[in-house]
């Protein structure tokens, strides 16, 4: 009798032991499905912004780009127009030269003609 009732305090025992499991599994059955739900929806996020990250990304190198040959030609521009500057300003100490030369030959000349005008007066 004793062995009977041994016995089934066991099986109580071994029957109470699989529901815990099985409320156990249960839990960690929903929560797996719950993480994996979860990881499922962040990987979709993460995969649209990486296409969103690199649509930008393929935007920025062709403006990148595109700049570049703008600053290319802006710097085309501006090595001309220094140059151009250059030119303007030697033609411009070339004419001032010979306008001091003329003017101080004018000068001469109005003295010489006024010395002139005295030795006749």
């Amino acid at each position: 009798q004793q062995v009977i009732n041994m016995m089934t305090e066991l099986k109580g025992k071994g029957e109470k032991m699989v529901e815990e499991e099985q409320k156990t599994y249960a839990t960690y059955a929903e929560w797996v499905d719950d993480e994996s739900k979860r990881l499922g929806f962040e990987i979709q996020d993460g995969e649209a912004k990486i296409e969103e990250l690199v649509s930008y990304i393929t935007k920025a190198e062709s403006d990148a780009t595109e700049l570049g040959h703008a600053v290319e030609k802006l710097d085309a521009e501006i090595m001309q127009l220094t140059t151009e500057k250059k030119e303007a300003t030697e033609i411009r100490n070339e004419q001032h030269d010979e306008y001091l030369k003329i003017s101080k030959d004018y000068g001469e000349s109005v003295d010489a003609l006024q010395r002139a005008i005295q030795v006749m007066s």
